[in-house]
């Protein structure tokens, strides 16, 4: 995949994951589904790994940063891993 240099919308599938991830219940979960509203992302490295940035809604209200990381695999069981931080 081709680096970006310019933010866009997410892509549907990307949103999907985006969203998918947000599914389950947490603290501070409401405040980043509004956060999508204003999603922008870019692609960064040839492996398609995406840069994210919210451009709309509050901070999530939550006390402290926690840096969290998902692994899983694709649906050709290649894995691949989220992270936030």
């Amino acid at each position: 995949m081709p680096i970006e240099n310019e933010w866009r919308e997410p892509k549907p599938q990307e949103r999907l994951v985006l969203e998918r991830m947000l599914s389950q219940l947490f603290v501070g979960r409401e405040a980043l589904l509004a956060q999508l509203s204003g999603v922008r992302v870019k692609t960064i490295d040839e492996d398609g790994s995406l840069s994210i940035k919210v451009t709309a809604g509050g901070p999530a209200g939550i006390p402290i940063r926690v840096p969290v990381t998902a692994h899983t695999e694709d649906v050709d069981g290649c894995g691949w891993s989220c992270s936030f931080t």
